[in-house]
């Protein structure tokens, strides 16, 4: 969840209402990570679409049956 991509990133709460540009700045990666899909966590509607993506092995990614 959103928590846990702001500690991936080391976003805390004195970015708040910064701009991406700013302080907070989007880079590409060196590599291409793996990246594997699974159904959504903690949702009743339309819980069969594999609409979650992560990078397996991943500490900041929640654990799921599909990714344990």
């Amino acid at each position: 969840g959103p928590g846990r991509l702001c500690d991936a990133f080391g976003i805390d709460l004195s970015f708040n209402v910064e701009k991406i540009g700013q302080r907070i700045k989007v880079k590409a990666r060196e590599s291409t990570p793996e990246i594997a899909i699974s159904k959504r966590i903690g949702i009743s509607r339309d819980a069969h679409l594999e609409w979650r993506f992560y990078e397996p092995g991943n500490a900041c990614v929640s654990r799921s049956k599909s990714n344990v």
